[in-house]
C-alpha cells in the first residue's frame, strides 16, 4: 500500500465530513427560516429571524461539540458536567440574542445586569 494514499484517504475524510457538516447546517438553516416564516405569518409582531439564528447556533454548537462529546460515558458526572456547562452557554448566548433583537437599549441594559 502506498502511504501517500492512505494520508490522501484521511484528507478526503476530513473534506467529506466537512461538506456533509455544511450540508447539514444549510438543511437546518432552511427548515428554521421555513419555521420562522410560518410562524411570523401567524403571529404578525413577533421577530421570525430570531428562531433561525437560534437554531443555526444550536446546529453549529453541536456539529462542533459531538466527537467531544461523543467519547465520554452517558450519565456520568463529566457527561452531566459537559452537557450542563453546554446548554448554559447557549441559553446565555440566546438571551443576549434576544435582548439584541429588542434594540440597542435592551441589549445594554442585559448587559449591565449580567456584570452586576
Amino acid at each position: 500500500m502506498n502511504p501517500g494514499s492512505a494520508s490522501n484517504a484521511m484528507g478526503n475524510a476530513k473534506g467529506f465530513r466537512f461538506l456533509s457538516y455544511t450540508l447539514v447546517f444549510l438543511m437546518m438553516a432552511c427548515v428554521a427560516m421555513t419555521l420562522g416564516s410560518l410562524i411570523h405569518n401567524v403571529i404578525q409582531e413577533w421577530h421570525s429571524g430570531i428562531l433561525a439564528g437560534d437554531l443555526l447556533f444550536i446546529v453549529a454548537d453541536r456539529l462542533y461539540t459531538y466527537r467531544q462529546l461523543k467519547t465520554l460515558t452517558t450519565l456520568s458526572s463529566e457527561w452531566a458536567i459537559a452537557l450542563g456547562a453546554q446548554w448554559i452557554l447557549i441559553l446565555l448566548l440566546l438571551r443576549f440574542l434576544l435582548s439584541y433583537a429588542n434594540g440597542i437599549d435592551s441589549f445594554r441594559a442585559d448587559l449591565s445586569l449580567f456584570a452586576r
